[in-house]
């Protein structure tokens, strides 16, 4: 399970009658295979970078 928040409406096709809809902006707990069809779809939004870049020298 992955929790992944939507960028746009995308649609999961469960079997050939049914399919789950998630709405965009909404962060929700998903299985694996729809996180990574979804983010293959372009449908989840990116993670903002957290912790701070290391300076040289």
């Amino acid at each position: 399970m992955q929790t992944v928040t939507f960028a746009r409406e995308y649609r999961h096709k469960l079997d050939d009658l049914r399919e789950a809809v998630y709405p965009p902006n909404v962060e929700i707990d998903v299985t694996d295979a729809v996180a990574r069809a979804a983010r293959t779809a372009g449908a989840i939004k990116a993670k903002p970078r957290t912790g701070k870049a290391k300076a040289d020298g």
